[in-house]
């Protein structure tokens, strides 16, 4: 029998596909979103450094956010293929700060 052998290129391409289209239709529960704990305004700073020049000032791409540490957590640490990767780059604090920006501005 005939083994099929797909291209490694073609299969990274498939995998990230899946991948993106899981978490596009992952659900997080209420009760794990986190109020945010961290300084809007120095979240402002941040955002407007590394993300606005992407998303916008209106954050753009940004509604299934919807205010959950954990899914803003995963997207900066690489779990997108459509955002560069952030893996490392923010501390907890940081991170604290841009999602107490992007949920004072959803307000």
């Amino acid at each position: 029998m005939k083994k099929l052998e797909i291209p490694k290129n073609k299969l990274s391409g498939h995998v990230a596909l899946i991948v993106g289209i899981g978490f596009a239709h992952m659900q997080f529960s209420p009760d794990t979103a986190v109020a945010a704990t961290g300084d809007a305004i120095l979240g402002a700073e941040l955002y407007n450094q590394y993300c606005v020049r992407c998303h916008g000032d209106s954050a753009i791409g940004l509604a299934k956010f919807n205010g959950e540490l954990e899914r803003l957590q995963f997207m900066l640490d690489g779990g997108s293929t459509y955002m560069p990767d952030f893996m490392g780059m923010f501390t907890d604090e940081e991170t604290n700060n841009i999602h107490a920006f992007l949920t004072s501005n959803a307000e």
